[in-house]
């Protein structure tokens, strides 16, 4: 069973252009390409009956529910933005409608993961009646104004800056999830990756869409430093400026021209970003 099959069959959305949406770098553009072409191993049916632990089925169950949680409030948040009319370009509406269509297709994939191996399904609170539908609109669920703090449905600079806050979180939630997957064999955290290269690409659409306008930090497609679209975003890239990874410092390595800068290495390597932090970053949006 093919994971590019599935996501393209379960969307049930809106499509674009490929050229609408920018790849993260080109190593997660090969990366995405051969986790979306990868056939899992065994079939969805049989992901969580191998011989792990009853605690590891546990961890994945986990992992996959704050998955789909994370999933719910990005679609809502696409999905509002696109129904503000005259808020997002004409020139950008076919990318954020790709996009969209992907994090749908990414939250009936972990329905069905969820649902086979046995868990509840998370449902957004104040979750509307057409809940048994499958649709994951579920407007009443969220206040991504955050009490009038964001001006995200008047002003689409604003609207981008906390989109991008939201992919470039997303991106290093699923690596924060990889290790709770590393004891299953069934191809659950194959998946995770691809999830979070395709999130990479939206927020890598975001931020070439932020430099054109103008964004004042003039955005790469990627995180450098811990440099946030806005000040009060800051919280959403603390971490993002680590040097060292695996106990070897970096920077003390030879680049093109000297020693690798801070800049060069931050840019490198996206940092996970653990479940306590995400769900705080994210509890101020739910209504």
């Amino acid at each position: 069973m093919n994971l590019k099959y599935i996501l393209e069959h379960l969307s049930q959305a809106e499509t674009a252009t490929d050229n609408q949406l920018t790849d993260r770098r080109d190593v997660l553009k090969g990366m995405g390409a051969k986790m979306l072409a990868a056939a899992l191993p065994l079939g969805i049916g049989t992901l969580f009956t191998n011989s792990a632990s009853a605690q590891t089925v546990a961890t994945v169950y986990q992992s996959l529910d704050f998955a789909l949680q994370l999933e719910y409030l990005l679609y809502n948040y696409h999905h509002i933005g696109l129904n503000v009319g005259g808020l997002i370009s004409a020139n950008d509406q076919p990318g954020f409608q790709r996009v969209r269509a992907e994090q749908r297709a990414h939250i009936n994939l972990l329905r069905l993961l969820i649902d086979t191996m046995g868990g509840t399904l998370y449902t957004p609170p104040s979750y509307p009646n057409n809940a048994r539908t499958g649709d994951p609109y579920s407007p009443d669920s969220y206040d991504f104004t955050v009490n009038g703090k964001y001006s995200i449905y008047t002003s689409y600079p604003t609207y981008l800056e906390v989109a991008q806050a939201l992919e470039d979180m997303s991106t290093r939630v699923y690596l924060g999830l990889i290790p709770n997957l590393l004891a299953n064999t069934n191809g659950v955290m194959q998946q995770m990756i691809c999830f979070s290269t395709v999130e990479a690409r939206h927020a890598a659409f975001i931020r070439n869409i932020r430099r054109d306008i103008g964004a004042p930090e003039t955005p790469k497609p990627w995180i450098t430093n811990n440099i946030p679209p806005s000040i009060v975003l800051q919280p959403f890239y603390l971490g993002e400026d680590a040097t060292s990874q695996r106990g070897i410092e970096l920077t003390q390595y030879d680049g093109n021209n000297g020693k690798l800068s801070k800049e060069n290495v931050t840019e490198a390597f996206d940092e996970p970003m653990n479940m306590s932090t995400a769900k705080a970053l994210m509890a101020p949006f739910f209504a």
